[in-house]
């Protein structure tokens, strides 16, 4: 992944990848359930192509990301 972010309250955590697992990493952030035993993936949100950076605002209600596709 190129980036992991953690939501404010901590139950969270958000991650997308360059696409190099297959075709669901390069267009979808993963959103992980952190309060779980063991942490575990519960739901892929499709954004688009090439996640390369996003963020979390500080209330946790939203996620800004860059789709860059491997440009600069």
């Amino acid at each position: 992944p190129y980036r992991c972010v953690i939501t404010p309250d901590g139950l969270l955590g958000l991650t997308a990848g360059a696409g190099l697992g297959g075709a669901l990493d390069a267009h979808a952030i993963s959103v992980i359930d952190l309060s779980a035993d063991p942490p575990r993936t519960i739901n892929h949100v499709e954004i688009g192509s090439g996640p390369e950076s996003f963020e979390v605002s500080p209330d946790g209600e939203l996620v800004a990301v860059v789709l860059m596709t491997g440009s600069s």
